[in-house]
């Protein structure tokens, strides 16, 4: 009997009369394929160290590429306090609400930043004859011998103006000034006596301390002293920080005390003895740079003293240790660091809303080399050197300004007329590590401590200047008048602004060049 055959049975219809679908076999996931990024496969620290060295302007064109460059800049941004320059900390590959600004200012540094690595000045501001200079936040003030003292705010279109300080009918000398973040102006000044009185005249001179708001240009705070013949004055103003004025003062142990005044409402906040002794032959005036201020935020406020050596011009002896001493600024508490170099010709940097703090040696055309030191802060208020590097210009330079954060340089070749940027570049030469200046090794120096090697390779590039006209044709070249009897110096550069001064055996004229997107005064510096 034939058997029947069995019919296949269909899937049952689901609740909508319809037919299920059979589900598909198991395919097996492709293996995963390597990322043809080389970037991909660095260690986090690696990419960090890639990261320190390109531009600002590589870095945002680098954030489009792909999801992991992008990942990693954002990482670097937050950690290495570059963050601070923005109003949060946000991603630069976003362009959407609130990161518009973040993205707004990311622009603005990439193209601050190109303009210092290519020499390219948004402005030139020229001040003649100047005897004293202060540059701080939006202004410039500056006097001359025989014109008294001026000042002019930063700003396209800006015209100087001029500050009367003294009384009109008696002679007067401007012998210190200095500048805060906020405009107020500290000017000492010495009055002598009436200008109709005989020359050879004994009679007493005296000292003004004033502060200025050169917005509002009202008196805020005034101190008068008599200047007695032999002797030195009793206070020396030093520096004037947001709310404090800082003077240093006579004590009978024959030393200094730094005392704090608050200059809005004339309150002696604290008195406190500095590392400085009094020399005979100390006239009393505080020389420049003695004391440095620097505001890491808006009320935290530091004070850099070297030793007593800069404040009475003696020599130092050789068995006695070079030190520096921080000071901060609201409660007169110090704290004393140790020196690696003999040199203590410096200068502090800080940046702004930061914990980071820089010194800078000055640059002299014997010193083969210069050390750049870094502090940061720590949460007991106290500091400690994190990082020294080791800058070597090269040959043929006659003088430098550096930065000590990014690392932009701007030096003065030897007969040449124009000022040429520099690039700091890290090398790999085992050897230059071990370079020593002054008969000290410095890579041996603090073993704790890594000294990085830099090589700052001449670029050839000049600094020019924007077109006469705007639209121009192209931009023109620096001109300055080369003599024998002129001695060319790089002051400065900080931030965005490059201060450099041409010195006779009667006067010093004062060059401003601003990388900023703000061109600053009204004159600009001829050039061809």
């Amino acid at each position: 009997m034939p058997t029947r055959r069995k019919r296949r049975q269909s899937p049952l219809p689901n609740s909508r009369g319809r037919r299920r679908k059979t589900r598909p076999a198991a395919v097996e996931e492709p293996a995963p394929v390597n990322s043809t990024d080389p970037f991909e496969r660095l260690d986090p620290d690696c990419c960090n160290l890639v990261l320190d060295h390109l531009t600002l302007s590589a870095l945002g064109r680098c954030a489009q590429v792909s999801t992991s460059w992008n990942f990693a800049i954002t990482s670097w941004i937050a950690s290495s306090g570059f963050s601070t320059h923005f109003p949060s900390a946000e991603n630069p590959r976003e362009s959407g609400g609130g990161d518009a600004l973040v993205v707004q200012e990311f622009k603005r540094l990439a193209s601050q930043d190109r303009a210092l690595w290519h020499g390219e000045a948004t402005s030139g501001l020229r001040l003649t004859n100047t005897s004293h200079l202060t540059i701080a936040g939006d202004f410039v003030a500056w006097s001359s011998p025989h014109d008294g003292l001026h000042y002019q705010h930063l700003q396209e279109g800006a015209k100087a103006m001029k500050l009367s300080v003294g009384p009109c009918n008696r002679h007067n000398t401007v012998v210190g000034m200095d500048l805060n973040l906020d405009g107020c102006l500290l000017v000492s000044i010495s009055v002598g006596p009436s200008i109709y009185a005989p020359y050879d005249n004994d009679l007493p001179r005296e000292r003004w301390h004033t502060v200025y708001s050169l917005p509002d240009q009202k008196v805020l705070w005034k101190m008068v002293s008599t200047e007695v013949p032999g002797c030195q004055p009793k206070y020396s103003p030093l520096r004037i920080g947001r709310d404090r004025i800082y003077l240093a003062r006579r004590s009978r142990e024959k030393s200094y005390d730094l005392v704090a005044v608050d200059f809005r409402t004339g309150t002696r906040l604290y008195q406190t003895p500095v590392v400085a002794n009094i020399h005979d032959k100390d006239s009393g005036d505080i020389p420049e740079k003695t004391l440095q201020l620097v505001r890491l935020g808006k009320t935290d406020e530091r004070i850099v003293q070297f030793d007593s050596s800069r404040l009475l011009y003696e020599p130092m002896p050789a068995s006695q240790a070079p030190t520096f001493t921080i000071i901060d600024g609201a409660n007169g508490r110090s704290q004393t660091m140790d020196y690696p170099r003999r040199e203590r010709r410096d200068r502090v940097y800080a940046r702004a809303n930061s914990n980071s703090i820089a010194l800078l040696e000055c640059w002299y055309s014997h010193v083969s080399c210069l050390l750049i030191q870094k502090l940061s802060r720590r949460s007991d208020g106290t500091f400690v050197r994190t990082a020294e590097h080791l800058v070597t210009p090269g040959s043929g330079m006659l003088s430098l300004a550096m930065d000590p954060f990014t690392f932009h340089a701007f030096a003065l070749a030897y007969g040449r007329t124009w000022v040429s940027p520099l690039r700091a570049i890290l090398t790999s030469d085992q050897e230059s590590s071990q370079s020593s200046t002054d008969d000290l090794t410095l890579a041996g120096f603090r073993p704790a401590c890594v000294v990085n090697a830099y090589s700052c390779v001449l670029s050839g590039q000049e600094l020019t200047l924007p077109p006469r006209k705007p639209g121009g044709p192209r931009r023109r070249a620096l001109s300055l008048p080369w003599r024998r009897n002129w001695y060319a110096s790089l002051d400065q550069l900080d931030n965005s602004l490059l201060v450099m001064s041409h010195k006779t055996h009667d006067a010093r004229d004062t060059y401003l060049f601003s990388f900023g997107p703000k061109a600053h005064g009204s004159q600009g510096e001829e050039g061809q």
